[in-house]
C-alpha cells in the first residue's frame, strides 16, 4: 500500500454532492490532449469530462510526474451574440498587430454597443484563451470554430474541461501511466497518459487543405512524436522531410489511448494513416494492423524530399476524444516499446518447445509428450501445423491457443483428430461473455483464440491441428498452443479502479471471476499491506458463482490523501493454494451496447470527507441472512456508536437480486435494524451472494428550505442465501 499526500483544501465539502460512486455523478474523464509528453519537459494538457467542478488535484501514477490544475472550464453549449462581438474584436485586434487589415467597421460597431460589463464576457473555453499570442493561421482556425460552434452537437460527457500543467522529471521512466482528477464529485476514472523519451510536436490548425498542410508540423528529424485531435470531418496533414532509402516506423496510438467510445460505431477512433509525395501521389494507406485498429507500419522512402502524412478517421467522424500520438521512429519493429499494453492474465510453467517444420501431414506430425506448450508460426497462407501426442482412455485434454491476446494476427482453428483422421472436436473462437459484458482482456473485441476440452474415447495417439481460419500466414502469425490435462485456475477482476469513501465509511466493489479448466471452488479476497482499520466484508465468491459484490471499509483520515491498495485472491485447487493479484478494471462501453472490463494499473482509494456518520463493530456483517420465499428475514448491523439524528437516514438496496426487497430499515441506538423479503417467483433459481445497501441522508437547503437526498456511500456487504418455499 502506497500513499499520496495531497496539498489540497479539506474535502469536507465533497460529501455535499453525494452519490459520487454512482455512475451518473462520479467525476468522469473522457480524454487528455496531448495524451503524453517528453521526459524533462513542462507543458499544459486539456482534460475533458464531466463533474469536474471544484477540482482539487490531478494525479499521475508512478514517480517523476507532477500535475497541477490551472483552470476549470464550464461546459459552453452556445456562444451568444455578446461573446461573439467580444471575440471578433479581439481577433481583429490581433490580426492588425500581425500586419493584417484594419479592424472592420461592423466588428468595431458591434463591440461599441456593449456595456463595460458585457465587454468582459468571454466564453470559458481553452480555444479562446491567449488570443493575443495567436498566429494568423491560428486566428483563421478560431474564426471557423466560432462560425460553426453553435451548430455542433454538444456532448455532456466531455463538456467540462480542465487545463493541467504537467511537469515530467528528467529521471522519470518512460511508459504508459494513468491520469486521474479529484474534484468535489470524487476521484475520477483513469485515462492513459504516455511518458516518452522523444521530442514532441502538436498539430497546428488549420492543416486540412493541401494548400495549408505545410504550416502544420514540419518534421525534419526523427525520432519524434506528433500529437493531434480529430474534429468531425477533420483531416490532419503534416510535412516531413526524408532521405532516399530512409526507413521510418509509423506507430499511431489512438485506440490504445482511448480504447472505447460509448457513442460511436465501431466504438473507437478508427484512425487511418496515408503518405503522399510532393506531387500528391499516394505512396501508402493503412487503417489497421492485422486485428489492431491502430496503424503500424515500417516505410522506406523511395526518394529524397518533402512528403505529406495524412491522419483522419476512416469514415470522417470526429470528437474531442479522438486524440492520437503518432510515433515516428527508426527502431526496428520488435524494439518499439509502445505496444502490447493489455494485461497478460494467464501464464504457465509447463514444459516448452518450438514447432518444427515440416509438420503439415499426418506422417510429418510433430510428436510431443504431455503436458507441453508449443510455440508455433503459421508461416504461409494455408499452413497447417500438426502436433501428435499419446493419451489414455477417459483422460481429459485441454487444447488452447493464445495469439490475439499477444497481438498476433492469427485467427486460430484447432481440431483434434484420431489415428484414422476423424475429427473428434474443434473450436474456432472462444469467448466468455455475461450478456453484453465481455470477460476477456479489456482491449480485445475479436476473441479469435481457441479453447477446447476433450475426453479421449480410447487409449492411443491423437493429433491436434492448428491453422488460421482465414487461410492467412507469414512470419508475424505466431501462436502458443497448450496441450495438457486440466489445470484448474482463475482470473479475478474488480471494479471500479477508483474508490470514493463517503461518510458511510465503505465503498462497493464488483468482482468478476473467470474460471479456467473446470475450476469451480470458492475464491476469497484479502488486502495486502493495508492500513489499520481497512477491511473487506464478505469478500468471497461462492463455489460456482462468477460475479459478486463486496465492500471495502476504510479508516477515517484527518488529512487529504489518495492511497494505492492491492488486493489478492486466494483459492484451493488440487490440494494446493492458488494466489493471484486482483486486476483493477473499469466498466467501459463500446458503441452503445457492448461493455468491457478495461484493466487499470492501480486501485486507488480517496476519502470524500474526513467526517464519518457510521462506524461498525468488528462483527458487523459477519453472519449471512437467510431469505425464504414469502417470509420476512431480520438482520441486525451493530455500530460502534449511535449516529446523531437517526431519522434523517434512509436505506435502499443497490442492484437488488431478483425477488429480494428491503421492506424496512431504521436505526435503533447502536444498531441498524433491517427487514428483507424474498419472492422466489421473481427469481430463476435460488441464489447466494452479497447485498449492497446504500445510505441516504435527508438534507435541507438553508437558502430555500428545500430538502434533498445525499448519498453517503454503502453499508458493509451483507451475505445472503435465498431458498424456495
Amino acid at each position: 500500500m502506497r500513499t499520496r499526500i495531497l496539498t489540497v483544501f479539506t474535502l469536507c465539502a465533497l460529501c455535499l454532492t453525494g452519490g459520487a460512486q454512482n455512475a451518473d455523478t462520479r467525476t468522469y474523464l473522457g480524454y487528455a490532449y496531448p495524451a503524453g509528453g517528453q521526459i524533462g519537459t513542462r507543458f499544459e494538457v486539456i482534460v475533458g469530462g464531466r463533474y469536474l467542478r471544484d477540482p482539487k488535484a490531478a494525479i499521475v501514477n508512478g514517480q517523476g510526474v507532477q500535475a497541477k490544475i490551472v483552470k476549470h472550464y464550464r461546459m459552453v453549449r452556445t456562444i451568444n451574440g455578446t461573446q461573439r462581438a467580444v471575440l471578433r474584436l479581439r481577433m481583429a485586434q490581433r490580426e492588425l498587430e500581425l500586419g493584417g487589415e484594419a479592424i472592420p467597421k461592423w466588428v468595431q460597431k458591434s463591440y461599441d454597443k456593449l456595456t463595460e460589463i458585457e465587454k468582459e464576457k468571454m466564453p470559458e473555453h481553452p480555444l479562446f484563451d491567449d488570443i493575443e499570442t495567436k498566429t494568423l493561421p491560428e486566428l483563421k482556425h478560431l474564426k471557423s470554430v466560432l462560425a460553426e460552434y453553435n451548430s455542433r452537437q454538444a456532448n455532456d460527457q466531455l463538456g467540462e474541461q480542465l487545463k493541467i500543467e504537467i511537469t515530467i522529471d528528467s529521471k522519470a521512466k518512460p511508459g504508459m501511466r494513468e491520469l486521474r482528477v479529484l474534484s468535489r464529485a470524487g476521484l475520477s476514472n483513469p485515462i492513459r497518459f504516455q511518458i516518452s523519451q522523444l521530442p514532441e510536436h502538436s498539430e497546428l490548425e488549420p492543416n486540412d487543405a493541401l494548400s495549408t498542410y505545410s504550416i502544420g508540423v514540419p518534421v525534419e528529424e526523427f525520432p519524434c512524436v506528433i500529437n493531434g485531435q480529430i474534429a468531425p470531418g477533420d483531416v490532419d496533414r503534416f510535412r516531413i522531410e526524408a532521405r532516399q532509402g530512409q526507413t521510418v516506423i509509423f506507430d499511431l496510438l489512438a485506440r490504445r489511448l482511448i480504447p472505447y467510445v460509448a457513442d460511436a460505431v465501431p466504438g473507437w477512433f478508427q484512425s487511418t494513416l496515408a503518405i503522399y509525395d510532393a506531387e500528391g501521389t499516394r505512396l501508402l494507406y493503412i487503417d489497421d494492423t492485422y486485428g489492431d485498429p491502430d496503424p503500424f507500419v515500417q516505410f522506406t522512402f523511395p526518394k529524397p524530399g518533402s512528403f505529406m502524412v495524412e491522419i483522419r478517421d476512416a469514415i470522417y467522424r470526429g470528437c474531442e476524444n479522438f486524440v492520437y500520438r503518432l510515433h515516428l521512429d527508426n527502431l526496428p519493429l520488435e524494439q518499439n516499446p509502445v505496444r502490447n499494453l493489455d494485461v497478460d492474465y494467464m501464464t504457465t510453467d509447463l514444459p516448452y518447445t518450438k514447432e518444427h517444420e515440416p509438420n503439415g501431414t499426418m506422417e510429418e506430425a510433430q510428436v510431443v509428450a504431455l503436458p507441453k506448450v508449443i510455440a508455433g508460426v503459421i508461416s504461409r497462407s494455408g499452413d497447417i501445423d500438426l502436433i501428435r501426442f499419446t493419451g489414455k482412455k477417459g483422460e481429459s485434454i485441454i487444447a488452447q491457443t493464445e495469439a490475439r491476446c499477444f497481438d498476433s494476427p492469427v485467427d486460430s482453428l484447432v481440431r483434434i483428430v484420431n489415428a484414422d483422421g476423424d475429427i473428434l472436436a474443434s473450436n474456432d473462437d472462444y469467448m466468455e461473455k455475461h450478456q453484453q459484458l465481455h470477460m476477456g482482456p479489456g482491449l480485445l473485441t475479436h476473441y479469435a483464440d481457441s479453447y477446447l476440452t476433450f475426453t479421449l474415447p480410447e487409449s492411443g495417439t491423437y493429433t491436434v491441428s492448428v491453422e488460421d481460419v482465414q487461410r492467412h500466414g507469414g512470419v508475424d502469425y505466431k501462436y502458443r498452443l497448450r496441450l495438457s490435462q486440466p489445470i484448474p485456475d482463475f482470473e479475478l477482476r474488480l471494479l471500479p479502479s477508483s474508490l470514493n469513501i463517503g461518510a458511510s465509511g465503505c465503498a462497493e466493489l464488483r468482482l468478476y471471476l473467470h474460471r479456467a479448466d473446470g475450476f469451480t471452488g470458492p475464491v476469497a479476497l484479502r488486502l495486502v499491506n493495508a492500513p489499520e482499520g481497512a477491511r473487506l466484508h464478505n469478500a468471497v465468491i461462492p463455489a460456482g458463482r462468477s460475479e459478486v459484490w463486496t465492500t471495502l471499509e476504510w479508516p477515517k483520515r484527518e488529512d487529504d490523501r489518495i492511497e494505492v491498495v492491492q488486493i489478492e485472491a486466494v483459492a484451493q485447487a488440487n490440494g494446493s493454494e492458488i494466489t493471484h493479484p486482483a486486476i483493477p478494471c473499469d466498466d467501459s462501453m463500446q458503441a452503445f451496447l457492448w461493455r468491457h472490463l478495461l484493466p487499470a494499473q492501480e486501485l486507488n482509494v480517496a476519502p470524500l470527507t474526513n467526517y464519518q456518520n457510521f462506524a461498525y463493530s468488528t462483527e458487523a456483517a459477519s453472519d449471512p441472512v437467510t431469505l425464504r420465499s414469502g417470509q420476512d428475514a431480520s438482520y441486525r448491523l451493530p455500530l460502534k456508536w449511535a449516529p446523531k439524528n437517526p431519522q434523517r437516514f434512509q436505506f435502499r438496496i443497490k442492484e437488488a437480486p431478483a425477488g429480494v426487497t428491503l421492506t424496512q430499515a431504521k436505526i435503533e441506538g447502536k444498531t441498524i435494524q433491517m427487514e428483507f423479503r424474498y419472492d422466489d417467483t421473481l427469481a430463476a433459481q435460488p441464489d447466494r451472494g452479497n447485498l449492497i445497501v446504500e445510505v441516504i441522508r435527508k438534507d435541507t437547503n438553508k437558502k430555500n428550505n428545500q430538502t434533498y437526498n445525499t448519498s453517503l456511500g454503502v453499508l458493509p456487504a451483507i451475505a445472503y442465501e435465498t431458498h424456495a418455499q
